[in-house]
């Protein structure tokens, strides 16, 4: 709890700020609690996420205040849902800014009906992802802060574009190639899930280096539940690995029950990228999946050979 701690101490020296918390987090809740600052807060509404691949929390299971069992009236990820402490009462508190309804949600955008203190509108964000409609929802929050009325948050929030690396459409040779940055388990899951939305063959790709900026210790694979892409793999023409720690990503996916045969590695970022787009067809989806120092190697590699844009632009 180190760097919640930091943050706690930073919001008692500023007093006047605004916080805006998202409320299905417990340990970002827990921020708003005993503070005098104003505090908005947003989240999913109960059962609204089409939920049909639900992983075990494995973070923050247990109440920050008596350290009980939380119980959870509903779930989106992770350690994320509508909490409760059966012991303290700890629970999480009523969120402002809501998504109260997904109307549309596929590989390409997601629709979502947002609930705001004094309006509700849909809007269509131009990411996929669950990840994003809770960026979206804090998005609105910052929004209404600034009292945006629904028509110019409606074209902020639709005309958003990712970052590079974070779910990045780049077209490479014909194919549409996704650049999705993975540095967690908890990340990596909703990425994996994401996939499972795919209607199309495709070809993925790995990419796992162990430096600092990655970190060295990369036994966090294990606790991916990379068993979901059974639910895919006839989808799936290939599997490949890249990057240093190759090999152990390779072990992974077939102790994951990915066929070996199925599993190809390959050292070098043009060689991986090659290999790909060999192996699938024009208008095809490849996706990528690296750790942040691999994503910024392949990133300059297709800039090099594919006359991209920088990462920057």
């Amino acid at each position: 709890y180190t760097t919640l701690n930091s943050v706690r101490e930073g919001i008692q020296g500023s007093p006047e700020s605004k916080l805006i918390l998202n409320a299905d987090d417990s340990l970002c809740a827990s921020l708003g609690q005993n503070t005098s600052n104003p505090v908005i807060y947003f989240g999913l509404g109960d059962n609204v996420y089409p939920e049909e691949y639900l992983i075990a929390n494995a973070d923050a299971a247990f109440c920050i205040n008596c350290i009980s069992r939380y119980e959870y009236l509903s779930s989106s990820f992770g350690h994320l849902g509508h909490f409760k402490c059966p012991n303290c009462g700890y629970e999480r508190p009523t969120a402002q800014i809501e998504c109260t309804q997904v109307l549309e949600y596929d590989n390409i955008s997601s629709t979502i009906e947002v609930q705001m203190p004094d309006e509700k509108f849909a809007v269509k964000l131009a990411l996929p992802g669950l990840y994003n409609i809770y960026n979206a929802l804090a998005g609105a929050a910052v929004g209404h802060l600034l009292e945006l009325k629904e028509k110019d948050l409606s074209y902020v929030l639709e005309g958003f574009e990712c970052g590079f690396g974070r779910m990045e459409s780049l077209l490479v040779n014909g194919r549409d190639l996704k650049m999705i940055l993975v540095k967690n388990p908890t990340g990596f899951n909703q990425v994996l899930k994401y996939l499972l939305t795919q209607k199309d063959n495709c070809v993925i790709g790995f990419a796992i280096n162990d430096k600092l900026a990655d970190g060295t210790d990369i036994s966090w694979l294990w606790d991916v539940d990379f068993e979901i892409l059974s639910f895919m793999q006839s989808k799936i023409r290939r599997f490949y690995v890249s990057g240093i720690r190759a090999e152990d990503m390779a072990v992974r996916l077939k102790y994951a029950g990915i066929p070996s045969d199925s599993i190809f590695i390959q050292h070098g970022d043009a060689e991986l990228i090659d290999s790909m787009i060999g192996a699938s067809e024009e208008k095809e989806t490849l996706y990528l999946l690296p750790t942040y120092t691999a994503m910024l190697d392949i990133r300059k590699n297709l800039k090099k050979r594919f006359d991209l844009k920088e990462f920057w632009e």
